[in-house]
């Protein structure tokens, strides 16, 4: 599925997401690559970085889920305590990537998605403090960049929906290839 920048934003900010797949799932030309400056290299979460930084400027190709593999096992880095953390640290680059100014969404599309990305953090907070690490929710907070007024201006649960994001025809029904469609008896 052949996804533009809008999207990307749409599928990422009021869907089930794409930030959080590697590299291996997309596919886009090497030359808009390299003039982003590649890949980042800021630990386990430089695939969000990454993402955030291509999705605003070029089409992207999704790849079938069965047409690669993410590796899952106990010893894997975003697992670690220390992964906690760099992911906290970064959730404030989704917000900045709402106000930047190539932004693709529309002004009422960013307000809803700030509010997803709010509510995403503060769903994080509530995780780690029920889990029981209270100083990674207090990171999360410190490191979320927001007035005691944004938080509360954007708290509230993210409203999802698993369509987000993908092309729709003229009437509104989701583009959906022939070989994903499921026959219908």
């Amino acid at each position: 599925m052949l996804l533009t920048p809008r999207l990307a934003y749409q599928r990422e900010f009021f869907g089930e997401g794409l930030c959080n797949f590697g590299p291996a799932c997309a596919l886009f030309r090497r030359e808009e690559f390299v003039s982003i400056g590649g890949f980042p290299e800021l630990g386990s979460h430089s695939d969000t970085l990454f993402w955030l930084r291509i999705f605003r400027r070029v089409n992207v190709l999704l790849v079938y889920g069965d047409l690669y593999w993410y590796r899952i096992h106990a010893a894997q880095e975003m697992t670690s305590v220390r992964a906690a953390y760099d992911g906290a640290a970064v959730e404030w680059k989704w917000l900045d990537a709402l106000n930047s100014t190539d932004c693709p969404l529309l002004p009422d599309e960013c307000e809803r998605a700030r509010r997803n990305a709010v509510g995403r953090i503060l769903r994080s907070i509530v995780r780690d403090l029920r889990r029981g690490h209270p100083q990674l929710a207090w990171f999360r907070i410190r490191h979320a960049r927001l007035s005691w007024r944004e938080w509360l201006r954007y708290a509230g649960r993210p409203h999802v929906a698993l369509d987000a994001g993908t092309p729709r025809t003229s009437d509104g029904n989701p583009v959906i290839n022939a070989v994903l469609r499921i026959p219908r008896p």
